[in-house]
């Protein structure tokens, strides 16, 4: 699946992200640390950039979400990758679906550091 994330192939990129969100959804004990030691979470960020394509941005916004409901070590893994100013453009997606379906994965999710993180962003300039 590491290879895969890094491959030129959008729908193989998609494929091996969507499996990656898969694996961390798994519970109890989702394999947090594996993943980022495997050192796809740069690769997940830069598709939250990809603004033309919006189900793999919202495939790599899920992932790092759960990474992100990990340790507070997992949280500073994926705050450090500057995902902060992502997340919050991505809470104006100009896609109504998109934006809509990451608000309600993100509303199930309890509150989490790195939620508080992002809101104390969005309210303090």
């Amino acid at each position: 699946m590491v290879a895969t994330v890094w491959s030129d192939d959008n729908n193989q990129q998609l494929e091996a992200t969507t499996q990656f969100r898969m694996l961390l959804c798994n519970y109890p004990g989702p394999p947090i640390d594996q993943v980022i030691q495997s050192g796809v979470v740069s690769r997940f960020v830069q598709f939250l950039l990809r603004d033309n394509f919006p189900r793999l941005q919202f495939e790599a916004a899920w992932a790092l979400t759960n990474i992100a409901s990990g340790t507070s070590e997992n949280i500073k893994v994926v705050i450090d990758h500057g995902t902060i100013p992502m997340f919050v453009r991505l809470l104006v997606h100009p896609t109504k679906m998109f934006r809509s379906r990451l608000r309600g994965h993100w509303e199930t999710l309890p509150v989490s550091p790195l939620g508080a993180v992002i809101l104390f962003s969005v309210m303090v300039p």
